[in-house]
């Protein structure tokens, strides 16, 4: 992420080049976060650009980040802390009082290694783990590892939830938050 008024489209790259793997042929890409003074960059290989050219018309892409940073502040105005768990990666959301304070996603193998980060968030925004709750999407049900791991340290936790019917069959609508983030993304 860059502030806006650092922000200069043509040095996407020299952003990128620390932060993650990108390669000199790749499309460079940004989204501006609706309400904030951030720019998101990020970049994809150019043959799944093509790819995409030749398949889909108008298509559109945003960066996960800024479609889960959207969600949060503008639909859930009590949410200062959210993660979105995947199969071997977590988003951490930090947001208090409205403002992001954290974004960041992180590789874990262990439920250990997933509350070590949303703990950090907590740290990184003075928040109390006790006293404010997690907002939680994903890959995660009340009975798995991960959540008992995470309710030993934060009492209160909610799942996500959003307008619409967004479960399929047994799967809980929780799971399907980045969909859901992504389509509000527009």
């Amino acid at each position: 992420m860059v502030p806006k008024a650092d922000f200069d489209p043509k040095e996407i790259k020299s952003y990128l080049k620390h932060q993650a793997f990108v390669g000199d042929d790749w499309d460079f890409r940004y989204d501006s976060l609706d309400n904030s003074n951030l720019i998101v960059c990020y970049a994809m290989p150019s043959f799944v650009k093509n790819a995409l050219d030749n398949k889909l018309a108008n298509w559109k892409t945003h960066h996960i980040s800024s479609c889960l940073i959207n969600y949060t502040k503008e639909n859930s105005e009590n949410i200062e802390i959210m993660v979105f768990v995947d199969d071997s990666k977590v988003h951490v959301l930090g947001i208090p009082g409205g403002n992001l304070v954290i974004y960041n996603q992180y590789k874990y193998e262990t439920a250990d290694d997933l509350l070590y980060y949303v703990l950090l968030a907590y740290q990184q925004c003075g928040l109390d783990p006790h006293a404010i709750p997690l907002y939680i999407g994903g890959k995660v049900l009340e009975e798995s590892p991960l959540y008992k791991k995470l309710y030993t340290y934060i009492k209160t936790i909610h799942f996500t939830k959003f307008q619409g019917d967004w479960s399929f069959g047994e799967m809980p609508a929780h799971r399907f938050l980045d969909a859901y983030a992504t389509v509000q993304c527009g």
